[in-house]
């Protein structure tokens, strides 16, 4: 579908509103509609215009000036198809076909956990012995600090950004240190999974296969302040007038945010509150992670049961396949016979006939020529009459169909529903971290 206009209703077109915007609604890109432009000679806002308009700039905007040979003809310019949106229904997931209850371990431990009075997570109040991770992280930091002082004078006016220099992000590696031990003795494999397009130090908690992601970060918010004297002297500003400038300023709260690494299973957050930080919530933070392995580990139950059946329906569908070529080439290896048993018998009738019309006597004689050849006429016969020298019989060929209920059924179809990776828990240490 295409759109027509003039040059003078395009020109006033491109100059009453961005080209980004303008090529989407016609469903081109930008470079595409400059350079339909560009073809009938209609200027096009340079960059930053509109920049300059919003800011009230001086602009200039050059007019539409006759071109040679100018035509009164129309401009096409592709038109965006309208696409009917269809409300996608939400993904249902199946249960499983064996019905999982909780194990009793794993309900003792939660049960443990909910009760925060008796059997409280106590995060101390110095980092004298630091989880491996977090030992892991000061040590990058301090390792860049010192290459960052290598390479910059101390009168410079970049200073180092320490991350883990300030109160809350101290007390937030205490809190993931004290999380990483109680994980640790659980039995858990606890390690860093940062994907490229994360900001945040994302950690990853697997046991038995089933993996939860959650990371402790403190949010920021962009706060508006005006430059003094000083800072503008330094940064080289010109005049008297403040400049107000926004800045990202750290907001003093920690968030803890959980979720599993399989689809539709959960997602839990936490973050400090007036009358319960974070360090008050670690009871509830380990129920929630104890859950929710169990929840992951249904998920993949589903998962693995899907991927099964597809298997069996691409398997089938394969094992469909191959019985029909091996139909295909029985009837072809039948076809043959048949053609060979036919030839077979029209050389006999051949060889009867040239008997009759010769006589007996002739052909009898064995130092006859047709007698000879007759001879030989009926050894090729007998040779390729399938009678004679057998049916080409083979076991490759046994179409016998299988029973699909043992012929499908795979020895680890259950080994992830019988996995206890939940006997795995260790019993919870009656110490503090």
């Amino acid at each position: 579908m295409y759109k027509t206009f003039t040059r003078r209703e395009l020109y006033d077109l491109v100059w009453s509103k961005p080209m980004m915007g303008l090529a989407k609604e016609y469903g081109i890109s930008d470079r595409g509609l400059a350079k339909i432009c560009d073809r009938t000679g209609i200027p096009v806002p340079p960059p930053g215009y509109w920049a300059k308009k919003v800011a009230g700039k001086k602009i200039f905007q050059p007019p539409l000036m006759l071109i040679a040979g100018d035509f009164d003809g129309k401009i096409a310019v592709p038109e965006k198809k309208k696409i009917k949106e269809d409300k996608v229904p939400e993904p249902v997931i199946e249960e499983p076909l064996l019905e999982l209850e909780m194990p009793e371990s794993l309900r003792m431990a939660i049960d443990y956990a909910k009760d925060s009075t008796r059997h409280p997570f106590i995060v101390p109040k110095t980092l004298d012995d630091p989880h491996s991770i977090i030992a892991r992280w000061l040590e990058r930091e301090e390792r860049d600090k010192k290459s960052f002082e290598a390479w910059h004078s101390p009168y410079s006016k970049s200073k180092f950004q320490a991350k883990y220099a300030s109160a809350t992000a101290k007390r937030r590696l205490r809190i993931l240190s004290t999380f990483f031990k109680i994980c640790k003795l659980k039995g858990f494999s606890v390690y860093e999974q940062k994907d490229e397009k994360d900001v945040h130090d994302t950690i990853c908690i697997s046991i038995g296969g089933n993996r939860i992601k959650f990371y402790l970060e403190e949010p920021t918010e962009v706060v508006k302040r005006k430059l003094t004297l000083k800072e503008m002297r330094r940064e080289n500003y010109i005049g008297s007038e403040p400049i107000e400038i926004s800045e990202n300023q750290p907001t003093g709260v920690l968030v803890f945010k959980m979720w599993g690494c399989e689809e539709n299973s959960f997602e839990h957050e936490w973050k400090d509150e007036p009358d319960k930080q974070i360090e008050q919530q670690l009871n509830n933070i380990m129920v929630a992670t104890l859950e929710g392995l169990w929840i992951v580990h249904r998920r993949r139950l589903v998962r693995v049961e899907q991927e099964r059946e597809a298997w069996v329906a691409r398997q089938k569908v394969w094992d469909e396949e191959k019985r029909q070529e091996k139909k295909a080439e029985i009837r072809k290896l039948v076809q043959q016979t048949a053609r060979r048993w036919k030839d077979a018998s029209d050389i006999r009738d051949f060889v009867q006939s040239i008997q009759q019309m010769a006589g007996h006597e002739e052909i009898g004689s064995e130092e006859s020529s047709i007698g000879k050849w007759v001879q030989l006429a009926l050894t090729a016969a007998d040779e390729i009459d399938p009678l004679q020298a057998g049916l080409p019989l083979s076991d490759d060929f046994d179409l016998e169909e299988e029973d699909e209920e043992e012929h499908y059924s795979s020895n680890d179809r259950n080994s992830y529903r019988q996995e206890n990776w939940f006997r795995k828990l260790n019993s919870w240490p009656r110490k503090k971290f």
